[in-house]
C-alpha cells in the first residue's frame, strides 16, 4: 500500500547578522555604516529570494551586497565582519570561488584563526547553500557547537535545521530509511531547541514517514499520536495514524481513524496532502475487508463487507486509472465473495494499466488454474491465456523485480497495492 509523503517547507534567517548600525554622529565611520548596512539590506533580499526558490533574483542581490561589503573593506581593510558577510553575498550570487575566497580572507582577518565559531558557521553556509553537501554543512556546525554553544545559537540552529531536513530527504529518497529517520530525528530536537513549534512539526511528520518507509509501524504511530496532540485540528495526522495501524494489521483501529478523519473533513478541519488522503476510501475499504472476515455474527460479516466493497468500488469509479483500486477490489472478489470471473475483470484493467504488478498476474494465473473457462469462452483459449500469462511471469520475473525494487527505493511502495 503506498505511504506517506515527505513533508517539504522551510523557510528562515540565516545570515547571522551585526546589530543594525546606529545613528552615525559624524566622523570617518559614518560613509563605513551606510555601506554597510546597505550591503545588510541587499542581503536580506537575497536570502528571502533564495528561499523563495528565486535564483536570479538572489544572485542579484547578493551581487550588489558583495559590492558594497567589498567598499567597507576598502575603507576599514581589517572589517571582518565585512569579510563575512561577503561571502555570503557570493554564496547567493552563486561565485562559489569568490565565497570561498572570502571566507579565507575571513580567517585571515579573525583573531581566533580556526577557533573562530563564525569561521565554521560561515564554511557551513557555504557549503550548505553554495555546495549542496548538507554533510560537510553537518560537521562544521557540529564543530561550531564543539567551540562555543553560544555563538549565533539562532543562526546557527536554523542553518543546522535545514542541513537535517535536507539530507534526511536525500537519505529517503535513497531509500536509507533508517539514516533519514536518525537525520530527522536529530531535527526535531534542534527545533524544540530554537523554540519554533512549526519546525518540530515539519520533521515530526518526516520522522513518521521515515518509520512507515523502514516498515517500523508502532513508532510511527506513536509519532502520529504525538502530532495528533500538537495539532488536534489537522485531520492529515490521524489519517496518517490510520495507515500505520493499518500496516500493523490493526484493521479495527485503523478504521475507527479512517471514520475520524471522515468526521474531520465534514467540520472542514485543517488537512494538507490531499493528494494522499485521497486514498481514504481504499484504505477503509480494505480495513472493512479483513474485519468482515474476522466477523463471526454472520449479519455483520456481511455489512462489513458491503461497506467495503462500496468503499472500494466508490474508489475505482472516482480513480479509474489506479492500478491499486482494481487490484484490491479483484482481491475483494475472489477471497470474500468468491466471485473469480468478475475478480478476474478487475486484475485484467490493473495489469492492463500496470504490466509491472507481478502479484496481479500471479492472480489472474491462479483462477485460470482454479476454475473453467467461463461461458462464452473455449476451454483451449482458456488454457491458452493461462500459459501466455505463466510464460510472461517467467519471462518478465527480473524486469518485474528491477522495476518494483526502485519504486520501492524511491516511492516506498510497489505502485500496485
Amino acid at each position: 500500500m503506498r505511504r506517506a509523503a515527505l513533508l517539504l517547507l522551510c523557510a528562515t534567517l540565516l545570515l547571522g547578522l551585526p546589530p543594525r548600525p546606529a545613528a552615525a554622529r559624524g566622523g570617518g565611520a559614518t560613509v563605513e555604516r551606510h555601506l554597510l548596512e546597505k550591503g545588510v539590506g541587499e542581503l536580506r533580499r537575497a536570502e528571502a529570494a533564495w528561499f523563495q526558490k528565486d535564483r536570479k533574483r538572489a544572485a542579484s542581490h547578493g551581487r550588489v551586497a558583495e559590492r558594497l561589503f567589498r567598499d567597507v573593506l576598502t575603507k576599514k581593510p581589517k572589517h571582518a565582519e565585512a569579510a563575512r558577510l561577503a561571502a555570503q553575498a557570493a554564496t547567493f550570487s552563486g561565485d562559489m570561488k569568490g565565497a570561498k575566497s572570502w571566507a579565507g580572507h575571513y580567517l585571515r582577518l579573525s583573531s581566533a584563526g580556526e577557533g573562530d565559531p563564525s569561521l565554521h558557521y560561515l564554511r557551513a553556509f557555504i557549503h550548505l547553500l553554495g555546495d549542496d553537501r548538507p554533510d560537510r554543512a553537518l560537521r562544521s556546525l557540529l564543530q561550531m557547537y564543539s567551540l562555543n554553544a553560544r555563538v549565533r545559537p539562532h543562526e546557527r540552529d536554523s542553518l543546522w535545521f535545514l542541513a537535517l531536513l535536507e539530507l534526511g530527504s536525500r537519505y529517503l529518497k535513497a531509500g536509507k530509511s533508517a539514516e533519514a529517520a536518525k537525520r530527522f530525528a536529530s531535527g526535531a530536537r534542534i527545533a524544540r531547541r530554537l523554540g519554533s513549534r512549526s519546525k518540530e512539526i515539519l520533521m515530526l511528520a518526516n520522522l513518521g514517514v521515515a518509520y512507515m518507509r523502514a516498515n517500523r509501524h508502532i513508532e510511527a504511530a506513536d509519532i502520529y499520536r504525538g502530532l495528533e496532540t500538537l495539532e488536534p485540528n489537522n485531520a492529515l495526522w490521524t489519517w496518517r495514524l490510520g495507515m500505520s495501524l493499518a500496516n500493523q494489521s490493526r484493521f479495527a483501529d485503523a478504521t475507527a481513524a479512517y471514520r475520524k478523519v471522515i468526521d474531520m473533513q465534514k467540520a472542514g478541519k485543517y488537512i494538507v496532502a490531499a493528494d494522499e488522503v485521497a486514498l481514504l476510501p481504499l484504505r477503509l475499504g480494505n480495513c472493512l475487508r479483513h474485519l468482515s472476515a474476522g466477523e463471526p455474527d454472520p449479519k455483520k460479516s456481511a455489512s462489513l463487507l458491503d461497506e467495503a466493497q462500496a468503499n472500494l468500488e466508490a474508489y475505482v469509479k472516482g480513480h479509474p486509472r489506479d492500478v491499486a483500486g482494481h487490484n484490491w477490489l479483484g482481491v475483494l472478489m475472489q477471497e470474500s465473495r468468491d466471485k473469480p470471473y468478475a475478480a478476474l475483470a478487475h486484475f485484467k484493467q490493473a495489469f492492463a494499466l500496470d504490466p509491472m504488478c507481478e502479484s496481479v498476474l500471479r492472480r489472474m494465473i491462479q483462477i485460470h488454474a482454479r476454475h473453467p473457462a467461463p461461458e462464452g469462452t473455449a476451454a483451449k483459449t482458456w488454457k491458452q491465456q493461462r500459459e501466455i500469462m505463466e510464460k510472461d511471469l517467467r519471462e518478465g520475473a527480473e524486469r518485474r523485480k528491477e522495476t518494483v525494487d526502485e519504486r520501492e527505493k524511491r516511492t516506498g511502495g510497489s505502485g500496485c497495492e
